[in-house]
């Protein structure tokens, strides 16, 4: 089991089980970032982790976990899936 601590007044954005070996974050902004999930650091006492920072009222948008073999796909708005090798 797997606790997350939210400070008054902070939201937990996006919670997912990591299954695969990289992680996709993109923001509000359009700007994807991929990188390896070993990189990502486990934070003591339940503090999550900061994935990306963002500028003036840019914001994280989704996070995706994936295995790097088999690529990355992803629906757009107008339902058109994408797949990024």
């Amino acid at each position: 089991m797997s606790v997350v601590s939210v400070p008054d007044g902070g939201k937990l954005l996006i919670v997912d089980v990591a299954s695969g070996d990289h992680v996709g974050v993109i923001g509000t902004n359009k700007k994807l970032l991929i990188f390896p999930l070993d990189e990502l650091p486990e934070m003591a006492r339940g503090k999550g982790n900061k994935l990306q920072n963002y500028r003036g009222s840019d914001k994280l948008a989704d996070v995706l976990v994936f295995h790097a073999e088999d690529g990355l796909i992803v629906t757009d708005s107008a339902g058109r899936m994408r797949g990024f090798p």
